[in-house]
């Protein structure tokens, strides 16, 4: 939690390969996306937050889990807003990230244009089901594929950095999102489809965001 705290989650060498290379450009606006304003909140507040009323109705965001906040940024245009529910059975059970808000340049010059960065509802559910769904698999040891190719997790404890690793991916999801709508260069490229919503898996043997 230290490593979180102070903005740099904590990964192996094997799950920092599952993500985009660390870029050394030394312009604000091109660096990677960072982890920032770490800090403890309360479950009461996170009840405020209107895209956590579904899992909170659902069950999936319990009164007795550690609720947190914080920001991501990419240079000074770009920012994020996101909660995080740490359950009590944490490493056994995954943290949940919700997405508050997203502030791309268009939204804070002009409010009027804020749809203009082309940033929907769908995009933010794509980007939490990218960190909350599909978090183990940074951990491949822990997972086996059936016959009809359904991967289902093996017994056992799972390793303690999950919340660093679904930290690390919204990071890299939200690079995804912001320079898929820039003419940014970047170490890594996103293959697009016009039917749908921008593309937020990294595919490491090609180098690019794709879609699932």
């Amino acid at each position: 939690m230290t490593a979180i705290e102070t903005g740099h989650p904590s990964l192996s060498a094997e799950q920092q390969s599952l993500l985009p290379p660390l870029t050394t450009n030394g312009d604000d606006t091109t660096r990677s996306v960072k982890l920032t304003n770490w800090r403890r909140t309360t479950f009461v507040k996170l009840q405020a937050v209107p895209r956590a009323q579904v899992p909170i109705s659902f069950g999936l965001i319990q009164p007795t889990d550690a609720i947190f906040a914080c920001e991501f940024n990419r240079g000074e245009s770009f920012s994020a807003n996101v909660w995080i529910a740490l359950p009590l059975e944490y490493p056994q059970k995954a943290p949940l990230l919700i997405v508050d808000s997203i502030k791309e340049p268009a939204a804070s010059m002009n409010q009027d244009k804020a749809t203009d960065s082309g940033l929907s509802e769908l995009h933010l559910q794509d980007l939490e089901a990218e960190t909350n769904c599909f978090w183990n698999e940074f951990f491949p040891n822990l997972t086996s594929t059936t016959p009809n190719g359904v991967t289902s997790s093996l017994p056992g404890r799972w390793d303690s950095n999950i919340l660093s690793c679904q930290l690390a991916r919204c990071a890299s999801c939200l690079e995804a999102l912001w320079i898929a709508g820039s003419n940014a260069v970047t170490s890594a490229r996103c293959v697009k489809y016009p039917t749908r919503s921008r593309p937020l898996r990294y595919l490491p043997s090609i180098g690019a965001y794709c879609h699932r």
